[in-house]
């Protein structure tokens, strides 16, 4: 698949995740509803699920749309404990038919384009050999500068893209956001693996 074929894909499933979480929830990292330990996403192809001490907010999430906004659970319920590292996470997939199937060359050059992610200073590109995501850690343009997080990966026929936001008052480094996404990638191949989606 060319390189700027690709983009477009890229672009257009960013776009579906944009438009799914502005239909539902302020990106602030802040839960508006119920949450579960995973949720069944476009018809139960996907499983969504999050790093330990997560939850699918399943209010906040689309998976009509094959969107999930993923919090801690904590802000969920009182009773849960809050992880030692916070984010705002979100996954979106494609549509059947949309994974990236492509080499390892491949994904870190969509990774380095200038759709992939909007940031200053040096980011931190690399290829997780465990579930074969390309992954970007970066601080975004906003006026802030909060470390953002991209990974692109298929699950079974779709593409998808997980990202993760740094959220106000809890700071992260760049190693701690990386770990965060590449435990939440396992994450998902492991549930999904379970789940039939990969390998088919």
């Amino acid at each position: 698949m060319h390189l700027r074929s690709m983009a477009a894909r890229w672009a257009a499933i960013s776009s579906l995740a944009i438009t799914a979480a502005c239909d539902d929830f302020a990106l602030s990292g802040l839960s508006l509803g119920g949450g579960a330990q995973s949720l069944a996403l476009v018809g139960g192809d996907v499983v969504a699920v999050g790093p330990s001490g997560y939850c699918v907010d399943s209010r906040a999430s689309n998976p009509a749309q094959g969107f999930a906004a993923i919090v801690a659970c904590a802000s969920l319920s009182r009773s849960e404990a809050i992880p030692r590292r916070l984010a705002f996470i979100t996954l979106q997939v494609g549509e059947d038919g949309s994974a990236f199937a492509v080499n390892e060359s491949t994904l870190r050059s969509l990774m380095r384009s200038a759709q992939a992610f909007d940031g200053v200073g040096s980011p931190d590109f690399s290829v997780d050999q465990g579930t074969e995501a390309a992954l970007v850690v970066y601080r975004s343009s906003e006026p802030s500068n909060p470390i953002q997080g991209r990974a692109i990966f298929d699950v079974g026929e779709r593409a998808a893209v997980l990202t993760l936001n740094e959220i106000a008052g809890a700071p992260l480094s760049f190693p701690a956001a990386k770990r965060l996404m590449i435990e939440t990638l396992r994450r998902l191949r492991s549930a999904n693996a379970t789940n039939g989606a990969e390998g088919t």
